[in-house]
């Protein structure tokens, strides 16, 4: 409406710029907009709860003008003329402008004292409201309500109660056994709906259990994510097993049967700020993996037992649809080794070539068919362990080159067959392979490998402060020199490796090859100037080297 007023007061002052009211109808058009307006169930609760925008002018405007002077308006304005463009603009338009509006919420703060903790749910519920639109519905869909009627009222508030006074009975299962997965990866919401759910399985009897469960599923669909449903239904199955046979376990651990990798579904990025993420105006790289566990299960490593030692590629189409949601040209693909799996390696960097995406990842298989389509898919450099100074490591980081991909150099120290002089010799080595960077570590024996086992069986690990396992320090007794001594030759590596050019400056190249290659292929991004004097959210001294720039 606020548009459509807009565009009516321009024209009425017969402004002959017809950018400047033209500009605004996509936004007037809306159809999800339109939908909402029209919208029996909205117009009921305005009517209801005595609502008028009358009340909020001055937010209003800001919310309006904040829309039309950002990046991803103008970006709207120019994609097709679409429902999906419509949708995704509300979407983006709520969770980046409104939720941001501080006016806004303190004007509803006044009335009423817990918005300030209800206002991310609240904006949460109002985009999923708007996610679950369908163009075909007259009125987009329903409105999420608070509940159905008094019954419903009433039941839920019992629910909410009984849920309060067994938290702390019920709690600690489920939270020791999220212990087991990555905290950031669970909603708050999933903690929230399986603590409802069990509440509810265990007070009221009277409701089948696959009622109930059954209800948390699509419950977790609407107010979580979309994969939520089949995250919450793994773990209550077990609880209610054990339920069942009168015993909670306290750990429900699936390390040893990891679920379906095809659970996996695209990570929540919308949830982080991105100016947090960012180093003077340039965005920093998006992690992302397409597989989990590893079957090489390598001395010093922990990664077999926490992926476990079964390679679980992401199918395919999934993987590629998780990164067309990544608003960002550069990535980390984080995962253990891309080299596990020859065919599957050679189909995702086929699929990955029309995203025109730059990435860094962990080594990649040593073949010509699988260095090409990597080059072509956006190989940007790789991480390569350097183990030893034969020519087949001189050759395999001279054919990444060949290809156009960088090499950053992986050595670790302190293995029992290294003596002084191995270590020497492999820096030395080091410095005539032509490696674009070069990544120093120290051997921490992590639990779970067959490095902390020896050691322990050996009486050799001297320091247990969890702190120090940072693998730059060493806290076992190595096998051919002192502590100190292997200590010395670890900070003595990096200083003769960056002796006569930074890793700042070797950075530097690798950051302008990229650049170079995006204008290349049309997808550079120049850096955000409003972010120039801030690094990762926080001020920082312009007047420092430029190799700081990247």
């Amino acid at each position: 409406d606020y548009a459509n007023l807009r565009i009516t007061q321009i024209q009425e002052r017969q402004i002959k710029v017809e950018e400047a009211w033209k500009r605004l109808e996509r936004f007037a058009n809306n159809r999800v907009l339109a939908q909402l307006a029209d919208n029996p169930d909205l117009q009921s609760a305005v009517t209801n709860e005595k609502l008028s925008l009358e009340n909020y002018k001055t937010s209003v405007k800001e919310i309006y003008k904040n829309i039309i002077e950002s990046e991803f308006y103008d970006v709207y304005i120019k994609s097709d003329d679409s429902y999906q463009a419509d949708k995704n603009f509300v979407r983006t338009v709520l969770l980046n402008v409104v939720a941001e509006t501080e006016s806004l919420f303190d004007s509803f703060e006044e009335s009423s004292i817990f918005m300030n903790d209800d206002a991310d749910n609240v904006v949460s519920m109002v985009e999923k409201t708007v996610k679950w639109f369908s163009e075909s519905s007259e009125y987009g869909g329903d409105i999420l309500p608070m509940f159905g009627d008094a019954e419903t009222h009433d039941f839920g508030f019992n629910l909410f109660v009984k849920a309060v006074n067994m938290w702390d009975e019920i709690n600690p299962y489920i939270d020791k056994n999220l212990k087991n997965w990555i905290q950031e990866r669970v909603a708050e919401m999933d903690i929230i709906i399986m603590q409802l759910a069990v509440t509810e399985i265990i007070a009221y009897k009277e409701i089948p259990i696959p009622v109930s469960l059954n209800e948390y599923n699509e419950i977790a669909k609407w107010y979580s994510t979309e994969n939520s449903g089949s995250f919450i239904n793994g773990i209550l199955y077990k609880v209610i097993e054990d339920l069942k046979n009168g015993k909670l376990k306290k750990v429900y651990n699936y390390m040893g049967n990891q679920p379906d990798i095809a659970l996996v579904g695209p990570a929540r990025r919308d949830l982080y700020k991105r100016e947090l993420y960012n180093h003077k105006g340039v965005q920093m790289v998006d992690l992302f993996h397409a597989s989990r566990g590893c079957r090489f299960s390598c001395y010093p490593c922990a990664v077999s037992y926490l992926g476990g030692r079964c390679f679980r590629p992401r199918p395919i189409d999934q993987t590629i649809a998780d990164l067309e949601t990544i608003d960002n040209n550069r990535l980390f693909i984080v995962d253990n080794s891309l080299a596990q799996n020859k065919q599957w390696e050679m189909d995702l960097f086929r699929e990955m070539i029309p995203l025109k995406k730059k990435w860094i990842s962990h080594t990649i298989e040593d073949d010509p068919q699988v260095l090409d389509l990597a080059a072509q898919a956006g190989a940007w450099y790789v991480y390569q362990a350097v183990y030893d100074t034969s020519d087949y490591i001189k050759e395999r980081v001279k054919r990444y080159h060949d290809y156009g991909i960088g090499v950053e150099g992986t050595i670790l120290f302190g293995l029992d067959n290294q003596t002084e002089d191995d270590i020497l010799r492999l820096i030395d080595f080091l410095l005539k392979i032509d490696l674009d960077l070069a990544e120093f570590t120290i051997l921490a024996p992590f639990p779970h490998t067959k490095a902390y086992d020896d050691l322990m069986r050996q009486g050799r690990i001297f320091d247990h402060d969890w702190d120090h396992y940072n693998a730059g320090q060493v806290v076992y007794q190595p096998k051919h020199m002192s502590p100190d001594r292997l200590q010395e030759l670890y900070e003595y590596a990096w200083k003769a490796f960056y002796q006569d050019e930074t890793q700042e400056e070797k950075m530097f190249k690798l950051f302008t090859n990229v650049v170079l290659r995006e204008m290349e292929d049309g997808t550079y991004r120049p850096r955000n100037r409003k972010l120039a004097n801030k690094t990762f959210g926080k001020e920082v001294d312009r007047s420092k080297s430029h190799f700081n720039e990247f």
